[in-house]
């Protein structure tokens, strides 16, 4: 069982009805609230694996849901507070996130797009435990990237639906809405779980649609993606006669079951073919990390040692790495940073420690003539306060066993400073940025600035060295 806030009122989605949004009708704080309610409600039922924060975000032109511009209407931060809130009410839940169905009602004459998961390339979500995130998204052949599937009104388009295009188009554009989440390294790397599509089984004719499912399960297939299709269930009137030809179950007015298992309907054969597909079962390994921290809107806290902690760089906007993470890279304008817990991490030991000034810069000038921010020996940086673009403080975690002192200056005042291999480096986790970034086996343990006194001391270098 997964929950799923699908609409706020009673109206079925998915127009302009006053759903379109997690806070439409009720402001952020009230749906956090509810969603920490049903997550301590069924904390005890572990069949209740997993809460869907919200059904397909979307909005008109003038009120456009957005993706980490730090208003009312960003879906990105509302999600990820969503997301650790209901995480530290049960740890055991997957916190399941749609991206953005529909931007852009009514669609002519103005701009309209389906981004689907496309943001996330650029800007993912992080969480206080990293394995418990999930991405969804939906597809239906009626629709398109750019489609809303209305034949008339506000919301109608001359643009390609999924089903016009050919099996290699559409696998390329599931990929790129969604799909390509799954690549492993990056900062974006989560599972996908398609958790709508469907077709209309009983009675359609439509060999569009008919190509179209049978061209997406083949993609499912291929991929090994977990899916739920819509509806499982469908309804009939007061007669008993079936009504919702999309149902992969119905029943006639006599109470028999219709499914596709019983003939009459054409999706069987797909459908067979995607239940009895090959597909990985059992326990997953677990998976290296690499997450970004994002405060350019102000405190972003992931640490459940910290949350409930003093504010440990009073009047400066602040982030800090989950726990069993460290941090591994900074940008240098946009105070974004970079967490893994990749090449054994080291183990927390003791009280982390703010740091803001060079009372700890013992072992060498490794920076010379800038200001720098180091942690003591055997601790290693988990986060960082910035005042403006300049950096106020660094916080270090003291390591249970014996780091190196012995490092190297990672230096990216004048552009990119990421390692050719490893994890992320193939992923910008700060776009347009200049950003610099030690290697997979090393930690970070200091930062050097200009003028930090002055306010001015943008990251300039990153003092990185080997883990053992």
């Amino acid at each position: 069982m997964i929950l799923n806030n699908h609409t706020t009122s009673y109206r079925f989605c998915c127009g302009l009805d006053g759903n379109e949004r997690w806070n439409s009708g009720q402001s952020t704080r009230q749906w956090i609230d509810d969603w920490v309610f049903m997550a301590k409600r069924y904390q005890g039922n572990k069949r209740v694996v997993g809460a869907d924060l919200r059904n397909e975000v979307r909005r008109d032109t003038w009120n456009d849901a957005n993706w980490g511009w730090g208003d009312e209407h960003d879906e990105y931060t509302a999600f990820e507070q969503a997301g650790n809130e209901i995480l530290q009410a049960d740890p055991d839940l997957l916190v399941i996130m749609e991206g953005i169905n529909w931007q852009g009602i009514p669609a002519a004459p103005f701009p309209h797009q389906r981004p689907d998961l496309k943001p996330v390339r650029t800007l993912s979500h992080t969480l206080i435990d990293s394995n418990k995130l999930v991405y969804a998204v939906h597809f239906y052949g009626y629709t398109g990237p750019a489609n809303t599937g209305a034949g008339s009104g506000p919301g109608a388009t001359g643009d390609p639906r999924y089903e016009d295009f050919t099996p290699d188009q559409l696998a390329q554009v599931v990929n790129d809405e969604g799909l390509f989440v799954t690549e492993e390294g990056k900062h974006f790397t989560a599972p996908v779980w398609v958790s709508e599509f469907g077709a209309a089984g009983r009675g359609s004719t439509d060999a569009k649609e008919k190509s179209w499912f049978k061209n997406f399960t083949d993609i499912l297939v291929k991929n090994d993606t977990d899916f739920a299709q819509w509806p499982l269930v469908g309804w009939s009137d007061e007669k008993g006669t079936p009504n919702d030809n999309w149902a992969l179950l119905s029943y006639d007015a006599s109470g028999k079951k219709l499914g596709v298992e019983d003939g009459g309907d054409w999706r069987a054969t797909d459908w067979n073919k995607l239940v009895n597909a090959p597909a990985k079962t059992g326990r997953i390994a677990p998976a290296n990390h690499w997450n970004i921290v994002d405060i350019d809107h102000g405190d972003w806290n992931l640490s459940r040692t910290m949350l409930a902690g003093a504010d440990w760089s009073p009047g400066n906007s602040k982030g800090n790495c989950p726990d069993t993470e460290r941090l591994i890279g900074l940008s240098r304008s946009h105070g974004r940073g970079l967490c893994t817990d990749v090449a054994e991490p080291p183990k927390a030991a003791g009280a982390w420690e703010a740091v803001d000034d060079e009372r700890y810069v013992k072992q060498g000038d490794w920076a010379n003539g800038y200001d720098k921010l180091q942690c003591p020996v055997n601790s290693f940086a988990v986060g960082y306060a910035m005042k403006g673009p300049a950096m106020a403080s660094l916080l270090c975690a003291p390591s249970a066993a014996p780091l190196p002192t012995k490092g190297h200056s990672v230096w990216f005042d004048q552009g990119d400073n990421r390692p050719a291999t490893g994890g992320a480096h193939g992923s910008d986790w700060a776009e347009n940025d200049y950003k610099g970034q030690c290697a997979d086996n090393e930690y970070v343990a200091g930062v050097a600035m200009t003028w930090k006194s002055l306010q001015l001391g943008r990251p300039d270098a990153l003092l990185c060295r080997p883990l053992t």
